[in-house]
C-alpha cells in the first residue's frame, strides 16, 4: 500500500514540474531558427498568462522598409490568472507601419484587425481585435505581419481579460539580430573552393541560394551547368568565377565572385629514336614526342634534314648523340631529350692492279 501511494505521489509530482516547464520557457532566446522568443510578462514583472511572442522574421525590403512577423502562442493553461485573448496589440510610431495582416496558424483562434488602438491600451500602434479561441485553457498560435518604416523598440500587449500588463518587449538590437541571422542564409555567397587546379581538371561550382547563373570574370575556359574547364594554357592563370541572383522586382541583381589559378601542364620531350646501329651510307629516322619539337647534334656530325639524320664519312665508328627539344611556352621550360647510336664506317676491299712488276735499277 505504502508502495502505491508512493508511486501517485511521484505522478503527480512529475506533472507538476512539466507544467511548470510548459508554463515557464527560457524567457528569451535566439533560436536556431533565428527567431527570438519572449514570454508576455513584462520583463518578469507580471504573470504572463500562458502567452508568449516570438519575433520570427525581420526582413529588409529593397525599397529600406522592414518586413515583421511576430508569432503569438499560448500554452493551453487555465484557470483566474490564464485568461482567453480579448485583443492582441502592437506598439508602432504613428504612421511608420502598413500591410498588416495575420494568420491563424493552430488551434480555433478568430479575430479582426484594427489599425488604431484604444485609449486603455498603453501606447499607438495596431491590434488583432474582438479575438477568440485562445487562452482561458486553449491553446493555439497565430502569427501578425506588418512592415516598418524604421526599425524601433516595440511592446506588444496579449490583453485577456482586464489585464494590459500582459506585456512583450523587443529592441531595437533584437531586431537586428534576427535580420542579421536572416541575412546570412539568403545574401548571395559563391562558396566555390579557391584551391588551385591544373589545366587538365576541373572544377565544380557552387553558391547560395539556389538558382542564380555562373559566368567567367577572366582567366578564360567554359561553364557547363556548375562545372568549370580551364583553357588551355602555358603559363598560372588567375581565373575569376562569378555567380549571380538576378533582379527580382525592385531587388537588383547581386553578385559574389571567387577567384582561383588553374596551372599549365608543362610537356617533356621524349626522344624515341632507335638506338640501332647503322652504316655511314645509311640514314636514321628520328621520332619524339610531343610533336613540334626540332633536332640537332650533339655530337659525332652528320646532318639533319627534318627528321632523318644522315652520317658523316667516317673511318671509325662514331657515336652520333641527337637531341629533341620542345621549346619554352610562357612559364613552362624548355625540355630536351637525347638518343646516341653507334655509326660505322663502310669498309672498302683490297684489289690487285696486276701481275707486272718492275724495279729502278738507277
Amino acid at each position: 500500500m505504502k508502495t502505491v501511494k508512493s508511486l501517485l505521489i511521484l505522478v503527480i509530482t512529475l506533472l507538476f514540474v512539466q507544467l511548470a516547464i510548459a508554463n515557464n520557457p527560457t524567457d528569451a532566446s535566439l533560436n536556431a531558427d533565428c527567431g527570438i522568443s519572449i514570454l508576455n510578462d513584462n520583463n518578469g514583472q507580471n504573470d504572463n498568462g500562458g502567452f508568449s511572442t516570438k519575433l520570427t522574421s525581420v526582413i529588409k525590403n529593397c525599397d529600406g522598409t522592414f518586413t515583421i512577423q511576430v508569432l503569438i502562442s499560448h500554452n493551453g493553461c487555465g484557470g483566474p490568472n490564464c485568461k482567453e485573448l480579448s485583443h492582441f496589440s502592437i506598439k508602432a510610431n504613428p504612421g511608420s507601419y502598413s500591410n498588416v495582416s495575420w494568420n491563424s496558424v493552430s488551434g480555433n483562434t478568430s479575430g479582426n484587425l484594427e489599425l488604431s488602438l484604444g485609449n486603455n491600451d498603453p501606447f499607438d500602434g495596431f491590434k488583432l481585435d474582438n479575438v477568440n479561441g485562445i487562452g482561458g485553457g486553449n491553446s493555439g498560435s497565430f502569427t501578425m505581419t506588418y512592415t516598418l518604416t524604421e526599425l524601433q523598440d516595440q511592446q506588444f500587449l496579449a490583453k485577456a481579460g482586464n489585464n494590459y500588463t500582459q506585456l512583450a518587449h523587443f529592441s531595437i538590437a533584437e531586431f537586428k539580430s534576427v535580420l542579421n541571422c536572416l541575412n546570412s542564409s539568403i545574401t548571395t555567397t559563391n562558396t566555390t573552393s579557391t584551391a588551385s587546379i591544373t589545366e587538365n581538371e576541373t572544377k565544380t561550382l557552387s553558391g547560395n541560394p539556389t538558382g542564380g547563373t555562373w559566368s567567367i570574370v577572366s582567366g578564360g575556359g567554359s561553364i557547363n551547368n556548375n562545372i568549370y574547364t580551364p583553357a588551355n594554357i602555358n603559363t598560372n592563370t588567375n581565373v575569376t568565377i562569378r555567380y549571380t541572383i538576378a533582379a527580382d522586382g525592385s531587388c537588383a541583381a547581386t553578385t559574389a565572385d571567387v577567384t582561383f589559378t588553374v596551372t599549365p601542364i608543362c610537356t617533356t620531350a621524349a626522344n624515341t629514336t632507335a638506338t640501332a646501329s647503322i652504316t655511314e651510307n645509311e640514314t636514321k629516322t628520328l621520332s619524339g614526342n610531343p610533336t613540334g619539337g626540332t633536332w640537332s647534334i650533339v655530337s659525332g656530325g652528320g646532318s639533319i634534314n627534318n627528321n632523318i639524320y644522315t652520317p658523316a664519312n667516317i673511318n671509325t665508328n662514331t657515336n652520333v648523340t641527337i637531341r629533341y627539344t620542345i621549346a619554352s611556352n610562357g612559364s613552362c621550360a624548355a625540355t630536351t631529350a637525347d638518343v646516341t647510336f653507334t655509326v660505322t664506317p663502310v669498309s672498302i676491299p683490297l684489289g690487285s692492279i696486276g701481275d707486272l712488276v718492275w724495279f729502278d735499277t738507277d
